[in-house]
């Protein structure tokens, strides 16, 4: 059974930076901020904006799904769950 990562964006976002072995100064030079935001954001201490959620998803090699949804979420037979954000 694997670990369940955590719920909140910004520990979404730490745990697979840190998976990744990269540093919160090499994810913000990806995407135009500094690391005292990076580490704001992974301590959700400041909003993520659409912007920023979709810059960092794409620093990381994830999809916004991946920022936001721990599981594929569980429905009743019959029902459609998007799959892709």
């Amino acid at each position: 059974m694997s670990a369940k990562r955590p719920t909140s964006h910004g520990g979404a976002i730490k745990a697979l930076r840190e998976k990744l072995g990269l540093t919160q100064w090499q994810i913000a030079s990806q995407c135009g901020l500094t690391s005292s935001q990076i580490g704001a954001i992974e301590q959700n201490k400041c909003p993520l904006p659409l912007e920023r959620a979709m810059a960092i998803a794409k620093a990381l090699g994830v999809t916004m799904n991946d920022l936001f949804y721990e599981d594929e979420p569980e429905c009743e037979e019959g029902t459609t769950v998007w799959k892709e954000v």
